[in-house]
């Protein structure tokens, strides 16, 4: 088992970045940062919990890093910059989203106005 401080401070960052975009990934932004917030105050029942669940999460991340999880999300500070770092990671998929919306839009107007320029030439209209 680790010990807080046997985590260096850059990879508990990595750590926390790499379950953001996880999160983010799997578009749980919302859940997560409900629970995040529900549970930050009870952070070692936080940490525990994923104890809890980690043979479901161990699909998407080893046992040695659920262990540095759960000593991670025992501090608060850690908590607060998974939150910021999900609802960044967040906004910027969605606004990526919404250009690429946009853009498959703008192609389905262009489309639609060259069939319609192609039906005029072919009907003589």
């Amino acid at each position: 088992m680790y010990l807080y401080d046997d985590i260096p401070a850059e990879e508990r960052y990595l750590l926390l970045d790499k379950l953001a975009q996880e999160v983010v990934r799997f578009h749980m932004a919302t859940p997560a940062v409900i629970f995040l917030e529900s549970t930050k105050y009870m952070n070692r029942v936080g940490s525990q919990f994923l104890i809890f669940v980690s043979p479901i999460v161990t699909a998407i991340f080893t046992k040695w890093e659920l262990e540095k999880y759960a000593v991670i999300m025992e501090e608060r500070e850690n908590i607060e910059y998974l939150l910021d770092k999900i609802e960044e990671l967040d906004q910027e998929q969605q606004a990526k989203e919404k250009e690429l919306k946009a853009q498959r839009k703008e192609e389905k107007r262009l489309k639609r106005k060259n069939r319609k320029s192609i039906f005029k030439k072919i009907s003589g209209k």
